[in-house]
């Protein structure tokens, strides 16, 4: 039981620092300073939070497994229909990628997509106690 209370104070953490992410500028590193670091640091964010959110669902798979509430399925869809336009679309390097300025493709809009997840998974639970 420790293991899990530790992982989720690890998931609430990672939560809570996540609204510091509008912070972070570093203009001397980056040739977009208001953006790229934000969404790189994001991006490692997210995968912390999945590691942990697997080990989580490897515990107790029935406590922390997804739910399909309605809001959760218009979060699939439009990860679904944004994955079909990225892969049929005109340059689908570009619509997987973006470009540095606004870093807004699949590869983002799908750490956003997990974010929510685990987030919804992480608050539910909390409730639940």
């Amino acid at each position: 039981m420790l293991k899990e209370h530790t992982l989720l104070q690890l998931e609430k953490f990672l939560i809570g620092l996540s609204f510091f992410m509008p912070l972070v500028v570093l203009p001397s590193s980056f040739i977009f300073p208001f953006i790229v670091p934000k969404i790189l640091l994001f991006r490692t964010v997210v995968l912390v939070m999945i590691a942990a959110y697997a080990l989580l669902l490897r515990l107790n798979w029935q406590k922390y497994r997804p739910r399909l509430t309605a809001l959760n399925l218009a979060v699939l869809g439009f990860w679904l229909s944004f994955a079909i336009s990225t892969f049929v679309g005109v340059d689908p390097y570009r619509s997987f990628w973006d470009n540095h300025e606004r870093m807004l493709g699949l590869f983002t809009v799908t750490h956003y997509v997990l974010f929510y997840f685990i987030v919804v998974a992480t608050v539910r639970t909390r409730e639940e106690w």
